[in-house]
């Protein structure tokens, strides 16, 4: 379906070239916008823009300068001051005629003196003086423009050579969009046939069905000679030739007397007729060829029956075996006597059991040690160093555990019960800052504390910190906290004292 050309499209246009007429330095494109806003309240300047491109493919116009780049008429473009819109017409019934713009046609002229090609770089030292306000980037986009349509073409570029771009053959002979017909010559083809050159006939090509000339008869354009009426496959093809008045009707290639019937190397027949002789059977069909190589996938091997049982599930391969539970399993083993397969079997599954068993829980409490390769701040060196205080000041610790960051230490000291909760100074390898996971961890240990004293009031709750003055600080921040809770706070020194808050 043609799609008409609105006049909205053209119109805009029209205005731009009268409104350039009047300004010969040219516009930018949000002063033609400005300036038409009044007239065409929906153009903006990408809107502009883009009638302004279309300007100049057509020729009209000129882009020159950059930040901002104004539009300005050609110096040969008349302009008319009553111009009237043309009508929508189909764009399939005249399509636009395509012409080379004025940069364009100077690189075609440039390229014509250089048969060997130009890069880019030489393209636009050449034009400089034609082209002062053209950038040298865009004679590469224009070259490319007339490389897709067939004028020049682009060499490839190695490693030591750039791009060259030369003229083809259609460049060299001149760039015709499309010329109109002249007025005395009638609207034929490009390609005039010769005046001598007569019907074609079945020897010089094939023609389905061929008219009768006025002034001879309705016969074929062969003459049949008078030795051999009718036409031969090697004078032409024919879909059917109707056979002489003295001869029967028998295919086209003359049985030969001992050959009475056509093979397959004088011609392919959908279904030859079958001789009276023979019996009435089809033909051999031929083997088909090969299209493409041989696949290189390894064939499959038969499948075997223990195949099977090895895709078997330990439960299936039970069921299967009803009558000793060990005998799939043995199946498996490297091992050809029975005996000592089974005892392997039962030393193998011994060994699985011991690793999958559970340690009983024992009475024994496992007391934190102190970690050489970790700072004194750290949790573990804080828990050890609170446990050994404990021991040297004759309490007894009994129990110990971790939760998460924290470790929990139960003991009992001069008869009394005290639940710590030891935090130490975060590592530096954390996401977050060290300053900042201490008071993540403080008030973590707090709200523990608060916990413990609720569970157990008439125990002593501590919580124990290293010496830091982070700590210390939000030790004192947290004093009203911790007194509600009745939390006591006990610093932990680099020597592995403790000092009672």
């Amino acid at each position: 379906m043609a799609l008409p050309v609105p006049e909205s499209a053209a119109g805009p246009r029209e205005d731009i070239i009268r409104l350039l007429a009047g300004t010969p330095e040219g516009l930018s494109d949000a002063e033609i916008a400005a300036v038409l806003g009044e007239r065409y309240p929906d153009l903006t300047a990408k809107a502009v823009n883009h009638q302004c491109r279309r300007l100049v493919a057509a020729g009209t116009v000129e882009r020159v300068g950059t930040r901002p780049v104004r539009t300005r008429l050609l110096d040969d473009v008349p302009v008319v001051e009553e111009h009237t819109t043309p009508p929508d017409v189909p764009l399939e019934e005249e399509p636009p005629r395509p012409a080379l713009s004025p940069v364009q046609a100077s690189i075609v002229r440039v390229l014509r003196e250089h048969p060997d090609g130009l890069t880019d770089t030489g393209l636009a030292a050449a034009l400089a003086g034609q082209h002062p306000d053209v950038d040298p980037k865009a004679f590469n986009y224009q070259c490319r423009k007339l490389a897709k349509a067939g004028l020049v073409e682009r060499t490839a570029r190695s490693r030591d050579v750039p791009i060259r771009t030369r003229l083809t053959a259609a460049g060299l002979e001149g760039h015709t969009a499309q010329p109109a017909p002249a007025a005395d010559e009638p609207d034929v083809p490009l390609a005039q046939p010769s005046a001598p050159a007569a019907e074609p006939t079945p020897t010089e090509g094939h023609t389905t069905q061929a008219a009768p000339a006025p002034g001879e008869p309705d016969v074929p354009l062969a003459e049949p000679s008078p030795p051999a009426p009718e036409s031969t496959p090697t004078q032409g093809h024919t879909t059917q030739p109707a056979p002489a008045a003295d001869e029967p009707d028998v295919p086209l290639a003359e049985p030969s007397p001992p050959a009475p019937e056509s093979t397959p190397t004088q011609g392919h027949t959908a279904q030859p007729a079958p001789a009276p002789g023979e019996p009435d059977v089809p033909l051999e069909e031929p083997e088909p060829a090969l299209v493409g190589a041989p696949s290189r996938r390894p064939r499959r091997r038969t499948k075997a029956p223990s195949d099977d049982v090895a895709r078997m599930r330990r439960s299936e391969r039970d069921d299967w075996a009803p009558d000793d539970p060990d005998e799939p399993l043995l199946r498996f083993l490297p091992f050809a006597p029975a005996a000592g397969a089974r005892t392997a079997l039962r030393e193998r599954m011994a060994e699985r059991a011991a690793l999958r068993r559970v340690p009983e829980p024992t009475d024994e409490v496992v007391l934190p040690t102190r970690d050489v390769l970790q700072g004194w701040s750290r949790t573990q060196n804080v828990a050890a160093a609170v446990a050994t205080w404990l021991a040297r000041r004759g309490g007894t610790i009994r129990a110990a555990s971790v939760a998460g960051p924290a470790h929990d230490l139960v003991a009992t000291l001069d008869g009394d019960d005290v639940h710590v909760e030891v935090t130490g100074w975060p590592p530096d390898g954390a996401r977050s800052h060290p300053t900042t996971l201490a008071g993540d961890w403080f008030r973590a240990a707090t709200r523990a504390a608060s916990q413990r004293r609720r569970a157990h009031p008439r125990s002593r709750v501590v919580i124990a910190l290293p010496d830091t003055r982070r700590y210390r600080a939000l030790a004192d921040d947290g004093a009203d906290v911790l007194r509600d809770a009745r939390a006591e706070v006990w610093f932990v020194e680099p020597s592995g004292d403790v000092q009672l808050s």
